[in-house]
């Protein structure tokens, strides 16, 4: 147990943040946002001009999910088996990734299904890189920062694409010459952008100190062939929090792989537009994410804030698909997607929250939160591969088809998926709070919320007349990877740990032991 005293002085601890560690990481992060945001507007247009197709722009979307989804696990055991360290790992992510830049940019001097492949495998080796560092430090003020320089970086990223659209020069390497061009110029950007990281991470990330603290054995193995667990995991307060993350992924992939060519067919738009858009939905979010909090401090609870993003997910996503047609202005094309935009804050860390608290309830799993919660990051992620394919296929439209269809839409009514599935999430969700009440506090022997310190993994602390369930850093670093979009986590800019609101946040207080924070470093790094 922890007394009064040292939690004080862990609140005391825990408020500092290692600016040695969170200015590189800020620099990486800005890094980041600005190679996504010369992509995403830009990938189709590239496609298209290397004679590709909508369904291969579609493919090429998933294998970058898919890639980043299949070699977090493999570089977090490469980290784990070198004792904690994460520079060798993480350093050859980087490398892999500013390959797959370079070879993003050599695309151009192929054609047909020649330059797609080239432009395939370059997305691959970038989602592979796309498996970095998140320092773990559980710090909800640095988190706050890091998610603020991602936004500034999609801010001034349109910037970018406009010094790019002045671009046309051709490149003599001996007797071969190429021609840069806005679109080809995004590879090179990718690769000096990783390239950057490289020498940051090299020169200003340390290797986490080694832990003295004695390590714990962990309660978190599952063995899959356990009835028991998946029979748990198929009950109803398990799997409509799952549904609701997969629907919030899935349907942002709507906006991102069709924003791109729709908005080019009905306003003639190309990446510097596009990229506009998307620096805005950057601050529609952030701005969303206040509402959340300021409703959270008024005592809205989680059920609340998730019916309200629900809500404003049916009719973004209706208007998407309704309000999108050729010929249409920019104030129909864009404010469906500033609805479905404010959704995803309603939805993403309230679904988190209740699935933490629901896992918590259950005798059986809560002694497995690892295992869940990284079984929710996988459920986020599958969406993330799984939507683009279908999309590109059977509900974005080619030009030639707007114009030959009726209602000139830019979707085919299979766009409607959105609107459904976030209704059916809806209807999940109120079948789910008549059945356990949810609206009713939980009793005080399982009570755990987002602000809750989350150092060891099965560990109860009771401090005054308050019993915190505390997890594993590593849980921590699972539940955040479940909530994202276009890279920025949705967390809680203020942590009041003695609050009975419900909190967004997901920070931990590793102020009660010096080494903690080297643990929380190594167990959680490479997610």
């Amino acid at each position: 147990m922890v007394s009064t005293k040292a939690a004080k002085a862990a609140g005391s601890l825990s408020s500092k943040i290692p600016y040695e560690l969170l200015a590189p990481q800020a620099l990486i992060g800005l890094v980041d946002a600005l190679s996504y945001m010369v992509t995403a507007p830009s990938l189709v247009f590239y496609v298209l001009q290397s004679g590709g197709t909508y369904g291969q722009y579609g493919m090429i979307l998933s294998i970058y999910s898919f890639a980043s989804f299949a070699f977090k696990p493999v570089l977090g055991y490469w980290s784990d088996k070198s004792g904690g360290k994460f520079r060798m790992p993480y350093l050859s992510s980087i490398f892999v990734a500013a390959f797959g830049g370079w070879l993003y940019f050599l695309a151009s001097a192929f054609s047909g299904n020649a330059a797609i492949l080239v432009i395939f495998f370059g997305r691959l080796l970038g989602g592979i890189g796309a498996a970095q560092v998140i320092p773990k430090e559980n710090l909800t003020q640095a988190s706050a920062v890091l998610s603020m320089t991602r936004i500034v970086g999609m801010v001034i990223a349109p910037g970018l694409n406009v010094f790019l659209a002045w671009i046309d020069k051709d490149i003599y390497l001996g007797s071969f010459s190429l021609k840069l061009d806005p679109l080809n110029s995004v590879g090179l950007c990718i690769m000096f952008g990783n390239v950057a990281a490289f020498f940051i991470v090299y020169f200003l990330l340390e290797e986490p100190q080694e832990s003295t603290r004695p390590r714990r054995a962990s309660i978190d193995s599952v063995d899959g062939r356990s009835w028991k667990f998946w029979k748990n995991i198929f009950t109803m307060d398990i799997m409509v929090p799952m549904l609701s993350i997969f629907c919030m992924n899935a349907n942002f992939q709507l906006l991102e792989t069709s924003m791109a060519p729709a908005a080019s067919d009905a306003l003639g738009w190309g990446p510097i537009g596009v990229s506009s858009i998307f620096g805005t939905n950057a601050f529609f979010i952030f701005f969303a994410v206040i509402v959340t909090l300021k409703l959270s401090e008024w005592g809205v609870s989680d059920e609340g804030l998730l019916k309200i993003g629900l809500c404003f997910s049916i009719a973004g996503y209706s208007l998407v698909y309704i309000l999108w047609e050729n010929p249409t202005n920019v104030i129909q094309f864009f404010v469906p997607i500033a609805l479905s935009t404010c959704a995803f804050p309603f939805m993403g860390a309230p679904t988190r929250s209740l699935f933490t608290r629901f896992v918590d309830k259950n005798h059986y799993l809560r002694n497995h939160q690892g295992s869940m919660q990284a079984l929710l990051s996988m459920v986020a992620s599958a969406a993330g591969f799984l939507a683009p394919g279908f999309i590109s296929a059977y509900v974005l439209r080619k030009p030639e088809e707007v114009a030959a269809s009726s209602n000139h839409r830019e979707l085919a009514p299979l766009a409607l998926f959105a609107p459904i599935l976030s209704a059916l999430t809806l209807i999940g969700f109120l079948c789910l709070e008549r059945k356990t009440r949810l609206g009713k506090p939980l009793d005080e022997s399982s009570k755990v919320d987002e602000a809750t310190s989350l150092v060891e993994q099965g560990e109860v602390l009771k401090e005054g007349d308050e019993w915190i369930r505390e997890f594993h850093p590593r849980v921590e670093a699972y539940r955040r990877n479940s909530v994202t979009l276009m890279g920025i986590p949705q967390i809680c800019l203020d942590q009041t740990p003695n609050v009975a609101s419900r909190r967004h946040s997901t920070a931990v207080s590793l102020g009660t032991h010096p080494a903690a924070y080297s643990e929380a470093r190594r167990a959680t790094t490479l997610f």
